[in-house]
């Protein structure tokens, strides 16, 4: 079938034609299924499985209450049956997939899948300090460490166990954003052990492994 759009001004005068548009017809693409949404630290990912061989796919974006967004997210159609973008934690991400037969501008789309829903949680703890480094002097014992790379790096906790006891406690009640401190409570003739560990801005914070102690 062939389609042309013709532009009219007043009293029926029309203007010149638009190229003519060629849309063979033909049945729809089989569905997709097994949407799932996966994410890690830094991204977001789709994938399904292809309804047939070969096939091409769009994505789209669902809003509350799951409604399919005339434009999908892709803007050319995916070979691959993944699609994947940078994570954003605390924001709700809906989205449909639908199969893809034909080329730009005329694209035959199967039905949506059923829509799918992921709200991303930052449970990804930063990586853990190292290079901690202990030495006394007159206003207590010095530390300190190397600096870690996170993008939502709060900041360290320091942690220090007394005597024989191999539990270690905070004794910074705030992250510090320094990669030094001094214990000036530390008592002379007193053997201390003590770590450091990174949080992150997330609510709650997620904690480090420990340093070396």
């Amino acid at each position: 079938r062939f389609y042309v759009v013709v532009p009219y001004a007043t009293r029926s005068r029309a203007g010149a034609a638009s190229d003519m548009l060629a849309v063979p017809l033909g049945p729809a693409p089989a569905p997709v299924s097994n949407v799932a949404i996966t994410y890690d630290e830094t991204t977001l990912t789709v994938r399904w499985t292809a309804g047939a061989a070969d096939q091409t796919f769009h994505v789209f974006a669902a809003e509350p209450p799951i409604v399919e967004l005339a434009a999908p997210l892709t803007s050319t159609p995916l070979a691959k049956a993944e699609w994947a973008q940078p994570v954003v934690f605390g924001k709700a991400r809906c989205v449909t997939v639908r199969a893809v037969r034909g080329t730009a501008p005329v694209f035959f789309e199967s039905a949506p899948s059923a829509p799918v829903c992921e709200t991303p949680v930052d449970r990804f703890p930063p990586p853990a300090p190292t290079g901690l480094v202990a030495f006394p002097g007159e206003g207590g014992i010095g530390l300190t460490w190397d600096a870690v790379t996170a993008a939502d790096l709060a900041g360290y906790l320091v942690l220090r166990g007394e005597g024989a006891d191999d539990t270690l406690r905070p004794i910074t009640p705030e992250p510090l954003t320094a990669t030094t401190f001094t214990d000036a409570t530390a008592r002379a003739g007193v053997r201390y052990t003590y770590a450091v560990l990174a949080v992150d801005r997330a609510t709650p914070a997620n904690r480090s492994k420990e340093s070396n102690r």
